[in-house]
């Protein structure tokens, strides 16, 4: 029985919306602390910003 879910369309649409919603998180934690450093943010600044938005969205 569980492997007929696995299987189905919405569960697979699913993971890939959970899976894509994870990269994009994961580009915007990468791409911060450079961008808020080109911004001329200080790096404590920048660090505090990364620091909330890991912190809401774990």
């Amino acid at each position: 029985m569980p492997g007929n879910v696995v299987r189905s369309r919405p569960f697979l649409l699913l993971a890939l919306a959970f899976m894509l919603s994870a990269l994009a998180m994961h580009a915007v934690v990468v791409s911060l602390v450079p961008l808020l450093l080109e911004r001329d943010c200080t790096t404590s600044q920048a660090a505090w910003a990364l620091g909330t938005t890991v912190r809401t969205h774990t």
